[in-house]
């Protein structure tokens, strides 16, 4: 079999042909041929059978480095490699701690039944335990995102902003009902609904960025999200304040608003575990179905 290299160099006499995998640059079929040096992908797209046939020979910088190619394909595969391994490792972390964040719906469900208003009146000895649990949760909650940061910057803030917004939550149970009036609720709703708003910006956008090079179409969903959930959280602020207007519109707009609050949860459920389903397969890991 011919060995001639379309630079001259003896392909017998080269010590990373092995490393780099090189079957010789002639001699091989098109299919068979990797492509990966620079010179005989060059003499090839121009038609010669050796860089001696090229008229731009003579001052050619690439064939007075042909003695460096071999290594510099080598250096090449070896970034590539780590680069694979990189991404898989990648994979499997955000595929890991994503699939943990979507279960969390199951305490998360738990946390708001103890929470509830009408449970906690006919069953006042929940109310503390609920309590406790919702925080523990959102603590939970913001942990993982802040665990996620180590991939996406995002979710450092997401994480710190959730944190903030639970610690911010209990403000209303540490006052008694009789320092509580619709003034003191207003000034204790504003910073905490600031700071869900803020969280779920940083989280689906990070959610967005780390599924971007994957899947744009899922990326653009996560932002879409984003903005109908910015919608809603409005439009349940307008609803509380109409209640104290007109009673009925105010109720309207609530049950309205608590409809498309549960679809949004469900979308948000949707995507991410189809985000976490990705990244668990990129990185090899057994699926686990299609909801």
């Amino acid at each position: 079999r011919d060995m001639n290299s379309y630079c001259g160099k003896d392909c017998e006499a080269c010590a990373q042909r092995k490393k780099i995998n090189c079957p010789g640059c002639q001699g091989v079929s098109k299919e068979a041929w990797p492509g990966r040096c620079s010179l005989a992908a060059c003499a090839k797209a121009k038609g010669n059978r050796s860089c001696a046939q090229c008229i731009y020979a003579t001052g050619c910088q690439k064939l007075k480095r042909k003695d460096r190619e071999p290594m510099a394909t080598l250096q090449r595969l070896q970034a590539e490699a780590t680069g694979k391994r990189r991404k898989k490792e990648q994979a499997a972390f955000l595929g890991k701690w994503l699939w943990v964040l979507f279960w969390m719906f199951l305490p998360s469900f738990v946390a708001g039944l103890l929470t509830d208003p009408t449970l906690t009146a006919q069953f006042p000895q929940l109310s503390l335990p609920g309590t406790v649990f919702s925080l523990a949760y959102t603590v939970a909650y913001g942990v993982i995102l802040l665990l996620l940061s180590k991939e996406c910057s995002k979710y450092k803030l997401a994480g710190a902003f959730v944190i903030a917004g639970g610690l911010v939550g209990l403000l209303p149970s540490l006052i008694s009902a009789a320092q509580y009036n619709s003034s003191l609720s207003l000034l204790l709703t504003l910073p905490g609904l600031a700071l869900s708003i803020a969280a779920q910006f940083m989280e689906f956008y990070g959610h967005s960025q780390v599924i971007e090079p994957y899947n744009n179409t899922l990326s653009l969903r996560w932002k879409q999200l984003w903005t109908w959930n910015l919608i809603l959280t409005l439009v349940n602020f307008a609803s509380g304040l109409l209640l104290s207007v007109s009673w009925f519109f105010g109720l309207v707009l609530g049950l309205l608003a608590s409809v498309a609050s549960l679809a949004l949860l469900v979308l948000k459920l949707v995507y991410l575990y189809r985000t976490a389903q990705l990244f668990r397969e990129k990185a090899g890991l057994r699926p686990q179905g299609r909801p």
